[in-house]
């Protein structure tokens, strides 16, 4: 009963007869130079390529209370160059997103939980970089159809977890 119809979703968004894909950013505590540049590479070829994009982003970042890497009163969308095919999602609109998405996308999120009991496929972009990974045999073994190890050794000894480097170096000083 919370869920916004298609219709009434679209018209909220302006989506016009088209549709639209969700793109997931994590919080602004992880979006370093590197993970901008990609945050914002995702998000024009999204436009690019004619697809409407939703930009619902992490609920840190509308927290004033919390670290970030930009300018007080400013967050992620502001690397964005504005453009009539990109809108905003709000928080409690998070769920008609979801079912309604065309696609789901994200470099890293844990809304994939969110995700999946809603029945829809998430896609990851570079998502072992994002831990601080650089396996390209893990990358290569799993080119071959079949059944592959979703997590490597390099991963599950990280240090960084889920924290890039230059946040962990933060935190320890």
């Amino acid at each position: 009963k919370f869920l916004l119809s298609k219709k009434k979703f679209f018209k909220k968004y302006n989506i016009k007869n088209k549709n639209f894909i969700l793109f997931l950013p994590t919080g602004p505590q992880y979006h370093q130079k590197n993970y901008k540049k990609l945050y914002k590479n995702i998000c024009e070829l999204i436009i690019k390529n004619n697809f409407h994009l939703i930009l619902k982003l992490h609920p840190t970042e509308l927290n004033e209370n919390k670290k970030t890497t930009y300018k007080k009163g400013k967050n992620s969308f502001s690397i964005l160059n504005r453009n009539n095919n990109m809108s905003l999602c709000d928080q409690s609109d998070f769920y008609s997103a979801i079912k309604h998405a065309e696609k789901i996308i994200s470099i890293h999120t844990t809304a994939y939980v969110e995700v999946n009991m809603m029945n829809k496929p998430i896609t990851y972009v570079n998502r072992l970089t994002f831990f601080g990974l650089k396996d390209n045999l893990f990358y290569k073994k799993r080119e071959k159809i079949g059944i592959h190890k979703l997590i490597s050794k390099k991963m599950i000894n990280n240090k960084l977890g889920t924290r890039s480097e230059e946040h962990t170096s933060e935190l320890q000083s």
